[in-house]
């Protein structure tokens, strides 16, 4: 509605020039920052990427569907998984980089990883826990190093 409104107190016609100028970009980049600071275990990035996210009200669900995709598909690329059938649908660039920041982790860490975010997406979509706690600690711990 924010947006909208700022839309329209530019300009009367909303147009795809107004939108690119005025509409901040969806907060995806600030995801993929989060992902790539986990995968470099670097917290305090991690923590950053976080915090912009929840001020921005970043839903922390979408952020666990992120992260558990980009989880995924990090332990099919240790595991040595080639195959875009399996993978999905990867931009090559992303594909790189996910086996460059494979070695930061195990394939035995990566499982462990992706069941302690299904288990906290669990908790949270029962009432359990709440999100961005859930996720909060999750950061903590994926980006604990050895």
């Amino acid at each position: 509605t924010n947006e909208l409104d700022k839309l329209m107190l530019y300009d009367k016609k909303i147009t795809p020039a107004n939108v690119n100028l005025l509409v901040e970009k969806i907060s995806e980049t600030k995801i993929f920052s989060l992902i790539d600071a986990i995968y470099e275990r670097n917290s305090k990035k991690a923590f950053q990427a976080f915090n912009d996210l929840i001020e921005k009200k970043e839903e922390s669900l979408k952020m666990m569907a992120f992260i558990s995709r980009s989880l995924r598909t990090m332990a099919l690329v240790k595991k040595g998984v080639k195959n875009f059938s399996v993978l999905g649908a990867i931009h090559p660039y992303v594909l790189q980089k996910t086996e460059s920041q494979a070695h930061n982790f195990s394939f035995l860490e990566l499982k462990s990883l992706y069941r302690r975010l299904a288990q906290i997406d669990y908790l949270t979509k029962t009432g359990t826990m709440e999100g961005e706690s859930a996720l909060a600690i999750f950061i903590a711990k994926a980006t604990e190093k050895n």
